[in-house]
């Protein structure tokens, strides 16, 4: 693809360890498009600049990731529905110089959890660890699949009512003691993450999840966090965060491209460069 035009991208700052472009790149291939996507440094108050630039250059749509999730709601044209009710845009699409935003986060996470892990949420009762964008989009999918309870565990009062209040009825605080009630435990968190300041630490005390329960790390550097191996010593299913990174993708590609995502191909590439990066 050394003759490619770039057509998308990621922003965010910072962004230089970003996995979109890799992914991005893996499914224009495969569907036979001379596509490159592009890693851009937009920080905060930059967004308005960058959608302007966006357009001048002819991309076709962007990925967006912090600090500009919220910032370019009042920067596109078009909000859709599910990025309006969450206030937070991951996903930017344009066309005939229109920009319309999206939150794919919530919408791959279901795709994700029912064609890899099996799982379906219907009437199951699911706890999110943490509150932020990430465990508001998570939530509010769970929810809107049919979810019969969707708890949020979180440090912060106020953003797990703020997260309550964009998900609906079916959301409600709770705690760690809560987990031993939950089908599904989804941490949302950065507990975990490498280069982190919670590289080493836990998002709950694995002992509390349900033996039968399904567990899931949004986190996916590293592929296995400690969490995840505490749980799989004690014979848990847990699912680490690649399976969403590729699934809000694949949505993302099908906004920009018209044409319906090459997920294996995504998944073969993105499992090669975690592969060389372990």
């Amino acid at each position: 693809m050394s003759n490619a035009m770039v057509m998308a991208g990621v922003a965010g700052s910072p962004i230089e360890h970003s996995l979109s472009p890799v992914i991005h790149e893996a499914a224009f291939h495969a569907l036979g498009l001379a596509w490159r996507s592009e890693r851009f440094l937009v920080g905060l108050g930059q967004g308005a600049d960058f959608v302007t630039m966006a357009k001048e250059r002819g991309l076709r749509g962007f990925s967006v990731t912090m600090p500009l999730k919220s910032e370019l709601l009042d920067l596109v044209d078009w909000v859709d529905s599910s990025a309006w009710r969450l206030q937070s845009i991951n996903c930017v699409a344009i066309e005939d110089d229109q920009t319309t935003g999206y939150s794919t986060d919530g919408e791959g996470f279901i795709n994700w959890l029912r064609y890899d892990a099996k799982f379906e949420p219907k009437d199951r009762h699911c706890v999110i660890i943490g509150a932020g964008g990430a465990a508001r989009a998570v939530a509010a999918a769970l929810a809107d699949a049919g979810a019969a309870k969707v708890g949020i565990m979180a440090r912060r009062h106020d953003q797990v009512e703020r997260a309550c209040v964009m998900v609906g009825a079916v959301c409600s605080s709770v705690t760690e003691e809560d987990l031993e009630m939950a089908d599904l435990v989804v941490n949302a968190t950065p507990q975990g993450m490498v280069g982190t300041a919670h590289a080493d630490s836990m998002p709950c005390d694995p002992r509390r999840v349900r033996h039968d329960a399904v567990a899931v790390d949004l986190v996916y550097e590293p592929l296995e966090t400690a969490w995840m191996l505490a749980l799989r010593s004690t014979d848990h299913v847990v699912f680490g965060g690649l399976g969403m990174l590729i699934h809000q993708a694949a949505i993302q590609i099908e906004l920009w491209t018209g044409a319906e995502a090459p997920i294996p191909e995504m998944v073969k590439a993105i499992n090669a460069v975690m592969g060389e990066r372990q």
